[in-house]
């Protein structure tokens, strides 16, 4: 679950650089996740020889939100928020970059990001009825914290109804870290209710929302007052 208390942090370059420098990289924002061709065929669905051609195009499809943070469009597959304000009037703190998309059925959904302070949190919303609101409506949100959270890292499915705070459905321990690029998976099948998850390649586990939602018509990509970026992202409907 989100925390609603934030500070500030350092920009976002400095921080990716900061660890870089601690791992002796020359850019983090160089990484990336790769899992071998074996470990994703036994544990996660197989990408495909094609995938990098499903990459979403944030330069065509993808808007920021109103007054939800400072998005900039790094190239056709990458986009960085670059402020981590604490929560106002004037700033929700829940920072927002989506798009419009009908989903049914049974959705896959995959990204890499990396964020300067995963203590505060990212995620992504799937399943949303309206970009401009805060929770963007009734969705659910796919949610990352690191081991800087007193409670531990955790990988996270919470429900929204009718735009109020995220509820978690269940939450599950995860080895995450700020600067670092990693990889989630999602499916989601909307006539069970169950979603299966994977943080880079490996399984996570299972959950089940017993009233699951049946449709969706938007999906966005958030910072809770924090820096980070996204890339690689891919929205696909399972046959």
């Amino acid at each position: 679950m989100r925390t609603r208390i934030g500070t500030t942090t350092p920009s976002l370059d400095q921080a990716f650089l900061a660890a870089a420098r601690r791992r002796g990289l020359l850019s983090v924002l160089g990484l990336a996740v790769v899992a071998s061709a074996g470990a994703l065929a036994a544990q996660a669905p197989e990408a495909g020889e094609g995938e990098k051609a499903n990459y979403e195009n944030f330069q065509k499809d993808w808007k920021p939100m109103s007054n939800h943070g400072q998005w900039k469009i790094a190239g056709p597959h990458e986009v960085r928020q670059l402020v981590a304000a604490a929560k106002s009037k004037a700033n929700p703190g829940n920072t927002g970059i989506g798009r419009l998309i009908e989903q049914a059925g049974t959705m896959e959904y995959e990204w890499s990001l990396n964020m300067a302070d995963l203590s505060k949190g990212c995620g992504f919303y799937i399943f949303g009825t309206d970009l401009e609101k805060e929770e963007r409506g009734n969705a659910y949100l796919i949610w990352l914290t690191s081991g800087k959270d007193p409670k531990g890292g955790s990988v996270a499915v919470a429900k929204i109804v009718d735009n109020k705070f995220p509820k978690d459905i269940k939450k599950f321990p995860a080895k995450v870290e700020a600067g670092k690029w990693q990889t989630l998976r999602v499916r989601y099948d909307s006539g069970t209710g169950e979603f299966t998850l994977w943080l880079n390649a490996q399984s996570v586990g299972t959950a089940t929302d017993p009233t699951p939602y049946k449709t969706g018509s938007c999906v966005s990509l958030t910072t809770c007052m924090t820096q980070g970026a996204y890339k690689n992202v891919i929205i696909k409907k399972v046959e």
